[in-house]
């Protein structure tokens, strides 16, 4: 199965079992683009690779995901994600301030903080008339007020979530449990701690207004993407158990979900999916501009499957919208299109830019 690409973007055709264990045909693009402000995204001289496999900043159990596989086979919706710092209003460093990031008519507001902590509250209890001395007893946990920032990473690490305090054993070498909806963040503490315990971070990435308490789990909020195994994803993923292994393997469980496959934060995933020429808005997120404007490219993909018997066109679905603003102003695109593989064997798969006219003479109204 060849594919012939005259865009200016990698991609791939690859072979995908559907759940009845027939063969499906996926093309798969990504393109990289640079923001421009106030106008539609511009294609970046340099393109990045095609995506193998899911990219990890370190440890992918330690670190953040930063790039999902192009191998997706399909998405319900568009994922949108974002990368990089947040940056105080007018550079003046602040307790807490405002970010948003919308992208058509989706959008997500937090509300981030400067450095914060809890502090252990300790008080000296008797043990009785007969007792020495006193004991010292961590009673409560108080939230310090934020310290001035003027950028706060918007990173997992800074959202509620990690270990649990006091679970785990590393002579048996039993894992400590974690916030499944974020293995990687902050703000988890218990009574069972030390009393000579040090201060531990607080969340610095909530809702806007949210106030914290210790004793009460908080919703992890966030941009960046979300790994395969953390709760919004992993419940979608099925039943792995003795009837799925006897009946069902290598194929998915039956009660598998495609919402397995977006990486987004749940609130960022829009349904249906976005078409292009989107607008879009970045508050506080953007080094230079306190408000970020530009816009989708209004282009649209698709794959035409020419053979013998055959000329069929699939368009390809605008999947995922990626602001990376660690290092630079790229934002990367991902397309997606999957179909039976039988409409792709012995045929010549082109992947092109197309125009949409449901009055063209064009097989699906599509017009290369």
């Amino acid at each position: 199965m060849e594919l012939i690409n005259r865009l200016p973007f990698p991609a791939m055709a690859f072979r995908q079992f559907d759940a009845n264990g027939d063969l499906d045909c996926v093309v798969s693009v990504r393109g990289t683009f640079v923001h421009r402000q106030g106008q539609a995204l511009a294609i970046a001289a340099k393109q990045e690779d095609f995506q193998w496999e899911d990219a990890y900043d370190g440890d992918p159990h330690a670190g953040p995901l930063l790039r999902q596989t192009d191998l997706t086979p399909e998405k319900a919706g568009t994922d949108i994600t974002f990368l990089g710092n947040a940056y105080a209003p007018n550079g003046a460093p602040a307790r807490s301030w405002q970010v948003g990031l919308r992208v058509g008519e989706l959008s997500k507001k937090l509300e981030v903080h400067g450095p914060r902590f809890w502090r252990p509250v300790i008080k000296e209890k008797w043990a009785g008339f007969s007792a020495k001395e006193a004991k010292h007893v961590l009673t409560d946990w108080q939230l310090t007020e934020a310290e001035p920032a003027s950028q706060v990473p918007m990173c997992w690490s800074k959202s509620y979530g990690g270990q649990v305090p006091g679970t785990g054993d590393p002579e048996t070498e039993t894992p400590a449990d974690v916030e499944a909806r974020n293995p990687l963040g902050c703000g988890i503490v218990n009574l069972e701690m030390p009393s000579d315990h040090a201060p531990v971070a607080a969340p610095q990435i909530t809702l806007p207004g949210e106030t914290l308490n210790w004793r009460e789990p908080a919703a992890p909020q966030g941009l960046g993407l979300v790994s395969p195994w953390w709760r919004s994803r992993q419940q979608h993923a099925g039943t792995y158990d003795d009837v799925w292994l006897n009946e069902r393997h290598p194929l998915l469980p039956r009660d598998f979900d495609a919402r397995f496959w977006q990486s987004a934060h749940p609130d960022l995933v829009a349904v249906p999916h976005l078409a292009g020429d989107e607008d879009y808005q970045l508050d506080y997120l953007h080094t230079r501009f306190a408000r970020a404007l530009g816009r989708l490219p209004g282009i649209t993909l698709g794959v035409r499957c020419v053979g013998h018997d055959r000329d069929e066109w699939h368009v390809l679905s605008l999947d995922g919208v990626h602001f990376d603003w660690r290092d630079d102003e790229r934002v990367m695109l991902t397309w997606r299109a999957r179909f039976s593989l039988a409409e792709a064997l012995g045929t010549e798969l082109t992947l092109t830019r197309v125009r949409l006219n449901v009055e063209a003479d064009a097989p699906g109204g599509v017009a290369a």
